[in-house]
């Protein structure tokens, strides 16, 4: 279980891994709590549900915390959520932030990000969105053609990329001078969860760079708990075939040189 800090490191400037590990514990100590009282379906995801099931913890060299929720739990998270200890960093509510994907943030931080435009905001946990994938090859296919040109059009809108003098950067340019980045937003989303209203045998999640994740939706069928730092969190029940497909080998450590944080960012207390 993750050990609380000395009062002398809580008082410097910067926060370390060790204390962005305690705080975004907190986070999610508050959010799985907040999900059980309002019946709200999550998992741990990512390299949150690798840890654990491999370390029973956060691994050792990962920087931030995952969960993973159908869409429709994530809007009724959002919906309900009106005020408390966090604050939430909404795709499309804040303009440089572009992604699907919306942070449950600690607003007693500030996190700097390097060689990346994303909007300031505190140390967090990701809550990313799941949506169903269509059967056909051809329509998932046209749906990661649009996701792709959405994103690039973001990540100009933000900064994050700079136009090339070619026709299509030309015309990427006039398309965000005349577009809103929450309309851009909003396009985006819309095209991810494009087939939700229809029953489909696959299943679609996010990622910030690349085609989203595709797996059968038998996975998500039902909801298990894993120990987390010495709690139970929620976690999907066939979590073993997520893993699989995420990582493969994953109970297999990655050699010494990948094992470093993923985020390239500073935090900072305000407080």
């Amino acid at each position: 279980m993750i050990m609380e800090t000395t009062n002398k490191s809580k008082n410097k400037k910067e926060v370390c891994l060790e204390e962005s590990k305690i705080i975004c514990f907190k986070i999610l100590l508050f959010f799985d709590s907040f999900c059980r009282e309002h019946a709200i379906k999550y998992s741990l995801g990512e390299g949150t549900l690798l840890g654990a099931v491999r370390h029973k913890g956060f691994i050792p060299w990962d920087d931030d915390i995952d969960v993973l929720m159908e869409r429709d739990q994530v809007d009724k998270f959002v919906s309900l959520y009106k005020q408390g200890p966090y604050k939430l960093f909404i795709p499309g509510k804040h303009d440089n932030w572009w992604s699907g994907v919306v942070r449950l943030t600690d607003t007693k931080t500030k996190v700097v990000f390097e060689n990346s435009h994303e909007g300031p905001h505190g140390i967090w946990i990701a809550l990313t969105p799941i949506d169903n994938a269509p059967d056909s090859e051809r329509e998932l296919q046209k749906l990661f053609n649009r996701r792709r040109v959405l994103a690039s059009l973001c990540k100009l809108k933000v900064g994050a990329r700079k136009y090339t003098h070619t026709p299509r950067g030309f015309i990427y340019r006039m398309i965000n001078l005349i577009v809103p980045i929450k309309m851009l937003n909003k396009l985006y989303v819309n095209n991810l969860s494009h087939f939700n209203s229809k029953e489909t045998k696959r299943k679609l999640k996010i990622r910030l760079h690349g085609n989203p994740l595709i797996f059968p939706s038998d996975i998500i069928s039902g909801y298990t708990e894993l120990e987390f730092e010495g709690q139970k969190f929620m976690a999907i029940s066939h979590y073993d075939e997520y893993l699989k497909i995420m990582y493969g080998d994953y109970m297999t450590p990655p050699p010494e040189s990948e094992r470093v944080p993923k985020h390239n960012f500073k935090a900072y207390y305000l407080e």
